[in-house]
């Protein structure tokens, strides 16, 4: 819309940045990520649904960031926090393996170098970047299943923190004024 040269901006659109704390609660819903990493650890079994090197291969095993979004997809449920969850524990363990480190410091340089152009990466690519090359890096399935059983641990603490944060009122309690 316009008006004698000036842009104006539709009445029916929020103009201010997302709410980040609204945002942040939503990404980080811990009882939300301990299921996807369940189901998550379900689908890749003892490690013969897994690959490394690429998404997917033609027999549908997957690596970490494609099994994410196929379960997501599969049983319809935003697996955003157990990639945070997944993420932050990579990024703990970055200092043990080298390759990781390297990985990240290639890719950040190359999106420096891309930032010229306009190039924008999101926070959504970035971490999963980080996932995707922890999961490369692995020696083993048993190195990718001890940072899911890392990252479903410390989602269940926080879970159990955000109950215990809850104030124990039934529903009948609420009271009308």
């Amino acid at each position: 819309m316009s008006t004698k040269g000036r842009v104006m901006a539709p009445t029916n659109v929020r103009l201010g940045p997302p709410d980040p704390e609204a945002s942040f609660m939503r990404a980080r819903d811990p009882a939300e990520a301990v299921e996807v990493l369940d189901l998550l650890l379900k689908f890749l079994g003892d490690g013969e649904r897994w690959v490394k090197g690429r998404w997917s291969d033609r027999r549908g095993n997957r690596c970490l960031v494609g099994a994410l979004d196929f379960v997501g997809s599969h049983h319809a449920i935003n697996g955003e926090a157990a990639e945070h969850y997944l993420a932050d524990e990579v990024s703990a363990a970055a200092d043990c393996n080298g390759y990781i480190g390297d990985c990240a410091r290639f890719r950040a340089g190359l999106r420096r170098a891309m930032s010229g152009d306009g190039y924008r990466a999101s926070e959504t690519v970035l971490r999963r970047d980080i996932l995707s090359d922890f999961n490369d890096g692995c020696r083993d399935f048993t190195e990718l299943r001890g940072l899911i059983l890392q990252a479903r641990a410390r989602a269940m603490r926080d879970a159990g923190r955000a109950a215990a944060l809850r104030p124990d009122i039934e529903l009948d309690e609420f009271v009308m004024a």
